[in-house]
């Protein structure tokens, strides 16, 4: 394995990883968990694949609180503008997308989505092995 980068490699690597939308957002064009949150490959805090919307926090903002989320004030899972995200509970994030409706039906993302075979291989190996590491060794944020 090679030298890790340094925070202004790291920062340098990720600016290529966006466009900048009329909108504001900075969309991820690059490589997406399932969930449609972008992935950024790094080895930050021990991490191959962060999230890209908290690298982002953590490039432009500053530090994140380990039992806290980065949330999306867009509601655009592909957003990373620093702008547009901020530290809060998985309370406020519920919340948030109450309040924005993207929780009631159609409006949800996984309405009528089936869990198939082809779509759980799409979950990279090394995705599910973090997520083990991170419940095993208590850094994760979901329940076991």
């Amino acid at each position: 394995m090679g030298p890790k980068r340094t925070p202004d490699q790291i920062k340098t690597k990720f600016e290529t990883r966006f466009d900048k939308k009329p909108n504001g957002c900075w969309e991820w064009n690059w490589t997406l968990f399932w969930d449609g949150y972008g992935v950024f490959y790094a080895d930050i805090d021990g991490c191959k694949h962060v999230r890209a919307h908290r690298v982002s926090y953590a490039l432009y903002v500053g530090p994140i609180s380990k039992d806290l989320k980065i949330l999306h004030k867009c509601n655009n899972s592909k957003c990373v503008n620093p702008d547009h995200l901020y530290m809060g509970t998985h309370a406020d994030n519920m919340r948030d997308l109450r309040d924005a409706g993207s929780l009631k039906g159609e409006n949800n993302p996984n309405f009528g989505i089936v869990c198939t075979e082809e779509k759980k291989i799409k979950i990279s190996k090394g995705v599910i092995k973090q997520l083990k590491e991170r419940r095993e060794d208590g850094t994760s944020d979901r329940p076991n």
